[in-house]
């Protein structure tokens, strides 16, 4: 079994999405354990260039299920409050049809009721998308910062009911 060295190098530049690691065999019974060199890969390599805006695509697919369910979502952008209902409501983010604009990029402060816990979702979200709609209406898409687990249960439960 390889066991990884917690001060192996750390080079490759600085930014790169890499990062070097090293390993030792293990002991061979003549005491000499050899050491090597690996890569691994950080989980979102950036797309090969030159392979046009498919590869991008692929590059930002979600790996989440969305599931089209309503709710009321309180929003705090910038220190202002509104309300809004899901279009679709995943693991990894929701999609919102919203009368309040929102910055793409812009950090929002996300809180809502599942049917499946008494306690409210209360996560911090990145706007990822903003598609305008008729009149002041826009859908919005929002990435979750990170979910607490005992709301990535009540998620999962709420999931498995109908619509």
């Amino acid at each position: 079994m390889r066991q990884w060295s917690p001060g192996g190098p750390q080079a490759l530049g600085s930014g790169s999405p890499r990062v070097e690691k090293s390993y030792r065999e293990p002991e061979s019974g003549d005491g000499s354990g050899a050491w090597f060199q690996g890569m691994m890969m950080s989980h979102h390599p950036a797309p090969p260039p030159g392979e046009g805006p498919h590869a991008l695509a692929e590059h930002f697919r979600r790996i989440d299920p969305r599931y089209e369910r309503q709710l009321d979502v309180e929003v705090v952008a910038d220190g202002k409050k509104s309300t809004s209902k899901t279009v679709n409501i995943s693991l990894g983010g929701l999609f919102l049809d919203s009368s309040a604009p929102l910055e793409l990029g812009a950090t929002v402060q996300l809180r809502f009721q599942l049917p499946t816990q008494p306690e409210a979702v209360e996560v911090a979200g990145d706007v990822r998308w903003v598609v305008k709609r008729d009149g002041n209406r826009s859908g919005i898409g929002i990435r979750f910062q990170g979910l607490r687990a005992r709301d990535v249960w009540a998620l999962n439960q709420f999931f498995q009911t109908s619509a």
